[in-house]
């Protein structure tokens, strides 16, 4: 508090006349020592609208140290989102400035753009031009252009990793204003050219950074065909780090209609011992694909990273499951590769494989609880059958109950296709012993306590507790125990009709042989 209230009108007064005072440089530097990461000062608006005049009426005039210390208590301030009605204008940017002063008014600008909806009306105009024309002068270099674009030869002077951080905000400032400015959103889906420019950063980019903001970036536009194959080239590469192919993944999830095409058609000449292949389809991204979601599976069950992480992934591989046969097919053998005996030796939801990773994550509570076990039943052909046997009733009622299937648990007739590719011959041998409920053998000692526990009973408490099974029963055949239905003011009430229940109901057209 005594840092703050050191900053006076009249102290920005004495400093007109002394712009370049050694007092002045002390305070600055204790103030911007005093404000970690996130905190700002509490300060009056006079007092921020006096700094900031002093601030450009004196650029030219104090010391370049001054000038970049002002920036940094500046730039704090703009943390605060009251300071959005600072008085701002559309100056011609400054070519010439000195490496460090440049890099901290572009953080200045991360911050004003982000909290003032005056700053970003002016930014949509001129100066987001100028600021593509740049990222595209930088992102050229990466595409082996050695001549800068007239008007950027100063960046010639500087080192590739201060040019990087210059690129790394110019993004960052992208991603802002398209995110909030829809005018500027709808411009850039408009104008091919600024898109290419992001696009061709992306196939341009080998490094971490670049390519990560860039993603964002295209996150907020409407963008498909060569957008979605530059993220599939990101996913695919190996020298990237798990947050670029997330961001990655994050903007395909928005771009589903192209996401089939990612699996092309190769011909039989095209295929290498190398190559991943199912049905004369090239299967590579979807194979990156699922390994990178297979260990963010692991970091959010090390409560490394939130659940939403994952919704991405099951976004797009809903929709590949859904529209493309033979990815379908990958990802069955992937994630539901044939039962063996050891596999029903413990719990679905047990274990370290893809499908145990999976069954975990259909337990969740959250929509993508359900987005996950719609996969799992698309994979299993929509037989209820072949889900119980992948995943026991217990993990798979929600889903039949939310399609209407509950019923059929009980009822249905296994297919032909249920055995095919989904069991072993060790697994064939065990099948008669795994409870249906659990979808696992019971271990031996468990199977020994129940027995003992019946063995216990007397005559009558055997009959006491199969009388309480029959009337549970008796319940449920006569309606005392009924299903209910969300009704139009958001309350449960009870279904008035079996078609209610059945209403939303997705149909596919699948055949038993897929």
């Amino acid at each position: 508090m005594a840092q703050q209230n050191a900053l006076t009108a009249e102290l920005i007064k004495q400093w007109e006349k002394e712009p370049n005072s050694h007092q002045k440089l002390t305070l600055l530097c204790n103030l911007n020592d005093y404000y970690p990461d996130g905190t700002f000062p509490i300060l009056d608006d006079d007092i921020k609208k006096l700094l900031l005049s002093h601030i450009l009426d004196t650029w030219t005039s104090v010391s370049e140290q001054i000038r970049f210390h002002q920036l940094q208590f500046l730039r704090i301030i703009l943390r605060d989102k009251n300071s959005s009605d600072l008085d701002t204008d559309d100056t011609e940017e400054s070519k010439y400035e000195p490496i460090k002063i440049v890099l901290e008014s572009e953080k200045c600008l991360v911050n004003l753009l982000f909290n003032s909806a005056k700053a970003r009306a002016l930014f949509q105009m001129a100066p987001f031009g100028r600021l593509v024309s740049r990222i595209h002068s930088i992102s050229a270099i990466y595409g082996g252009v050695s001549t800068l674009s007239v008007g950027y030869e100063y960046l010639a002077e500087w080192s590739v990793d201060k040019v990087e951080e210059l690129l790394l905000y110019d993004l960052k400032i992208a991603f802002i204003t398209t995110a909030l400015i829809q005018k500027i959103r709808n411009d850039c889906v408009n104008d091919t050219d600024k898109t290419t420019v992001f696009l061709n950063l992306l196939v341009y980019s080998l490094e971490k950074v670049p390519a990560l903001m860039a993603c964002k970036y295209m996150f907020d536009m409407d963008t498909s065909g060569k957008c979605a194959d530059a993220c599939a080239r990101i996913v695919k590469c190996v020298n990237l780090d798990l947050e670029t192919k997330q961001n990655a993944v994050n903007l395909l999830s928005v771009l589903t209609s192209a996401v089939p095409s990612l699996c092309p058609k190769v011909e039989t000449n095209e295929i290498s011992d190398t190559s991943v292949a199912m049905e004369g389809f090239d299967m590579s991204f979807l194979n990156s694909l699922l390994h990178v979601f297979e260990v963010q599976i692991d970091k959010y069950e090390k409560k490394q990273i939130i659940i939403e992480f994952l919704g991405t992934f099951l976004t797009i591989l809903s929709h590949l499951c859904s529209e493309h046969k033979a990815a379908r097919r990958f990802c069955r053998m992937k994630i539901l590769p044939p039962l063996t005996g050891d596999d029903v030796r413990r719990r679905p939801e047990e274990g370290g494989s893809f499908r145990n990773k999976m069954v975990r994550l259909m337990s969740s509570t959250s929509r993508y609880g359900e987005m996950t076990a719609e996969i799992l039943f698309v994979l299993c052909k929509r037989s209820v059958c072949r889900l119980m046997k992948y995943c026991g009733f217990g993990h798979s009622a929600g889903l039949l109950a939310n399609y209407g299937f509950l019923g059929q648990a009980t009822t249905a007739q296994r297919r032909p296709s249920d055995s095919e590719d989904s069991e072993t011959e060790e697994y064939k041998r065990v099948e008669e012993k795994v409870n249906p409920v659990t979808g696992s053998i019971p271990p031996p000692e468990q199977l020994g306590e129940w027995r003992r526990q019946l063995e216990s009973m007397s005559d009558e408490q055997r009959e006491y507790e199969m009388m309480k099974l029959v009337d549970c029963m008796d319940k449920l055949m006569h309606g005392v125990i009924k299903p209910g239905v969300v009704g139009e003011d958001g309350e449960l009430r009870q279904a008035k009709h079996v078609a209610e229940l059945i209403k939303d109901v997705k149909t596919e057209n699948e055949s038993d042989d897929d």
